[in-house]
């Protein structure tokens, strides 16, 4: 088995060769010591292996095209992810589409009962032979369930995870030999974005995985007016067909649209993704113009699950924190932000960054009025400020600051509960005389003064939190009504606004202790 894979994959590496070298990619399989896979009227051709005005992203483009499959995959990609290649490649690679033959139904039939160990016709009351979509993974074809429901099956192509197991095989060796010979390769580290698509591939071979998905967006955007996700069929649904709710529109980049309709469009568009990556924390990670689809009354549908990503509430809060920063337009506090997310390396100056970023937004901030399409730009602030004003109005409900003091205190808890083991393990090593100690007054003091004001904090913060709470849950119970609130609700503030004036003092008088 292992002999009969070595030898299919040395084959594909000529025919990967061959190719790279039809598209004038001969220097590049110089570099790489790669001319004994190419045949012998090729070699001898001196000025095939010189550097090409073409840019060197078009022609890996349309060398992927010609390889298809795993390599058109691979490319598509690479054009959703800058943080692993330059722009100009994520610009290119985004021409790249499935443009793969659809396999015969016969195949399709048998994919279908091998995995449900039934004949079709007992699954589904009528089924198209000739898909709706084919790709370099599955293909989709429209069927009816027995219950009635038209829906949409997608169904992988026969022996599909061999062919990538192999073609990863030869993109990790491609991937290795550009590392060690081509330098100007090795900051992107080609190795390790073949490693990010093998884990990324793994998962789109298992059409469960894509399903979980779907149930995700479904719930996320079940009351949604204006998003539209398909239903998965689960009793009809394995690891390499999918079954789910069949989507009638038409593609966002084929609707021919008003104005007022594009501008509608983008609004909701906008409005999904700052709710899937602020709110959700899970976002449709592959959202180009054939998986975004206009329904008949304006709605907007999104398709295929394959590649999504999900943010922490750590990670989540950190992006708010920036688009807050951006909308009030501080260089100070976006350069902070981009540290903080790691955009921007920690060690950086961060008075050279906000001067950077002052040249940069400058168009945007200090750019003349007459200057703006103000329809557009208005429009386009009006939409994030609202996402703005409701991340600022989420973040001052009682919930959201339970929920941070609690996330507070299960980290304190975790650090009092890990520091006998730290002092244990210290006190060993000291008895070791491994290090030295020399500890300062001042320093046990400022220790002291540390866990001091942590538990004063916390003790506060948790009245105050309970108080804001009950005055929130009472203030439509009370009947005798003072400057609009319940006198309850009144006299809980009352007591929540003296409990935070102590607070403030209490950490100022802490500062001052320390001076």
């Amino acid at each position: 088995m292992k002999f009969r894979r070595a030898y299919r994959d040395i084959r594909r590496v000529k025919d990967v060769v061959n190719i790279l070298f039809k598209q004038g990619l001969g220097y590049s399989i110089g570099q790489m010591n790669l001319t004994s896979h190419l045949p012998f009227r090729s070699r001898i051709k001196k000025e095939a292996f010189a550097k090409k005005k073409i840019p060197l992203q078009e022609r890996l483009r349309k060398a992927m095209e010609d390889l298809g499959g795993t390599f058109i995959k691979f490319g598509q990609l690479l054009s959703i992810r800058p943080d692993l290649v330059p722009e100009e490649y994520c610009e290119e690679f985004a021409k790249l589409q499935d443009s793969v033959k659809p396999f015969p139904y016969n195949q399709v039939k048998e994919v279908i009962e091998r995995e449900f160990k039934r004949p079709i016709h007992k699954i589904f009351a009528h089924f198209e032979k000739e898909p709706v979509a084919a790709a370099s993974v599955g293909q989709v074809h429209i069927a009816k369930l027995r219950s009635g429901e038209t829906v949409a099956v997608k169904a992988q192509r026969p022996k599909i995870d061999e062919l990538f197991e192999s073609d990863i095989d030869i993109l990790y060796y491609f991937a290795n030999l550009a590392e060690k010979h081509i330098p100007e390769l090795k900051d992107y580290s080609p190795v390790a974005i073949v490693n990010e698509f093998e884990n990324y591939t793994k998962k789109e071979l298992d059409y469960n995985i894509e399903a979980k998905n779907i149930d995700i967006f479904y719930k996320n955007f079940h009351d949604s007016k204006s998003i539209k996700i398909p239903k998965v069929f689960w009793e009809y649904t394995g690891k390499k067909v999918l079954t789910m709710e069949y989507i009638d529109g038409i593609r966002i980049d084929k609707f021919k649209a008003t104005k007022a309709e594009k501008k509608r469009i983008l609004e909701i568009l906008l409005n999904s993704f700052i709710k899937q990556i602020l709110k959700d924390g899970f976002f449709h990670g592959d959202p180009h113009p054939g998986n975004i689809f206009i329904l008949n009354n304006h709605r907007i549908a999104f398709l295929d699950f394959g590649i999504v990503g999900q943010l922490d509430e750590s990670l989540k809060r950190k992006f708010e924190d920036t688009l807050i920063a951006i909308i009030s337009g501080s260089r100070r506090d976006i350069a902070k932000q981009l540290i903080e997310l790691g955009i921007v390396d920690h060690e950086v100056n961060i008075s050279e960054l906000e001067e950077d970023l002052s040249k940069h937004l400058r168009d945007y901030y200090d750019v003349s009025l007459k200057n703006i399409d103000l329809g557009n730009f208005l429009s386009s602030v009006l939409i994030l400020g609202t996402a703005v004003e409701e991340i600022i109005r989420e973040r001052a409900s009682p919930f959201y600051i339970i929920k941070n003091i609690r996330t507070g205190l299960v980290d304190f808890a975790d650090t009092v509960k890990s520091l006998p083991y730290e002092a244990k393990r210290v006190f060993k090593i000291l008895e070791k005389g491994e290090i030295k100690l020399e500890v300062e007054d001042r320093d046990i003091k400022k220790f002291a003064f540390e866990i001091d004001k942590s538990s004063n904090r916390i003790a506060y913060s948790m009245i105050l939190a309970s108080l804001v709470v009950a005055a929130a849950l009472l203030a439509k119970s009370g009947s005798s009504y003072t400057f609009g609130l319940p006198l309850i609700s009144l006299i809980f503030l009352s007591i929540a606004i003296f409990v935070t004036i102590l607070l403030l003092m209490s950490i100022y008088k802490e500062g001052e202790g320390l001076i």
